[in-house]
């Protein structure tokens, strides 16, 4: 699939490719783009969402609106999940579809929008094997806005859902978790617009209830992977007068807890030596940007192993959101970078 000018602005525009990520749990969304409207359909979701799984946010946090990405994942993972038919078909209508983001302007404090097509080719090679992804470089600047404002959830959920209107209601839950927050309004036409439903389906309350909502709110409640219970009300007194409804996590704060304990488990393994030396070296050669000399000290170095696997597996789990150069700033934190002196 390409879009028009393809071939050109491929050639035109700079490409980072990235390396593809085996088992990754989670993904991570900013939070501009879970409250963005695209209307995507349940494949295109998953397509789209196998995307998202791949992006390493950490080594192109600082990409510019003229370069974009390049996505290689192997076919055989895909094809667990897609069939070759509806991945030929639904990548096209993927591409063909715009995302809209809605903003406030800076300077006249006005609402704005952007309509962006993600993607200026998507390519399926099986001689090469794998699915090729190249961004438009114009997300870029969208698709890189982390800081503390993303969605994280679980990869597989979003792949095991049926409704498709569960997946943009899952990531605004976990969007909201992510924030602490356990209450949120939205105005049935923003929340419309947000888990994609056409203008023209289910104009009246009650069918909306019953044909969006009710279906998301049930699979999330029997998800395997990651079950989020909540409940919501409307806001008026009549039904012909409700224009807002109320949502409320009902398990918020054990999710948070769960999350404190993944990572407290995860901080557990640092007491066996022989997994810490393991993993150590993989993560070195594989996230971070450092001479061979400075890993060695690393890897044979206890206090600064032990104090190096913590560091990472905080970031990984989100602890220190800020930080925009990994290897810069673990080199930091060990003392193993020589500050400048002041003149």
């Amino acid at each position: 699939m390409e879009n028009e000018q393809g071939i050109s602005q491929v050639q035109e525009y700079n490409f980072e490719e990235q390396a593809f990520i085996e088992k990754r749990a989670n993904n991570y969304l900013p939070n501009n783009l879970v409250v963005s409207h695209a209307k995507y359909g349940r494949i295109e979701q998953k397509i789209f969402e196998f995307f998202i799984n791949q992006i390493d946010f950490e080594k192109s946090r600082d990409i510019s609106s003229t370069t974009g990405l390049i996505i290689k994942i192997p076919l055989k993972y895909i094809s667990k999940h897609i069939k070759y038919a509806d991945l030929k078909t639904h990548s096209a209508t993927l591409g063909a579809k715009p995302i809209t983001i809605e903003e406030i302007s800076v300077e006249t404090k006005k609402e704005k929008f952007t309509h962006i097509f993600p993607f200026i080719k998507i390519e399926y090679n099986p001689d090469k094997g794998f699915l090729e992804f190249y961004t438009n470089p114009q997300i870029s600047p969208y698709l890189f806005f982390l800081e503390k404002q993303y969605a994280k959830y679980k990869f597989e959920n979003v792949l095991s859902f049926k409704s498709i209107y569960t997946t943009p209601m899952y990531r605004l839950l976990r969007m909201h978790i992510g924030q602490n927050r356990n209450m949120f309004v939205y105005s049935i036409e923003e929340i419309r617009k947000i888990l994609g439903v056409d203008a023209d389906k289910y104009t009246n309350l009650k069918d909306f209830k019953k044909y969006v909502i009710e279906p998301a709110k049930k699979e999330l409640a029997d998800s395997p992977y990651e079950c989020i219970n909540f409940e919501y009300e409307s806001t008026g007194k009549k039904i012909r007068n409700v224009t807002h409804l109320t949502f409320t996590i009902l398990d918020a704060v054990t999710i948070s807890h769960r999350e404190k304990e993944e990572l407290t488990d995860a901080l557990k393994k640092i007491a066996d030596p022989d997994y810490l030396s393991r993993a150590a070296s993989v993560i070195l050669a594989r996230d971070y940007n450092m001479t061979n000399h400075l890993m060695s000290k690393i890897l044979l170095d206890g206090e600064l192993l032990t104090k190096f696997v913590t560091l990472d597996i905080e970031l990984n789990n989100g602890v220190h959101p800020k930080v925009k150069n990994r290897t810069a700033w673990i080199l930091t934190c060990l003392n193993l970078v020589k500050k400048k002196s002041k003149i």
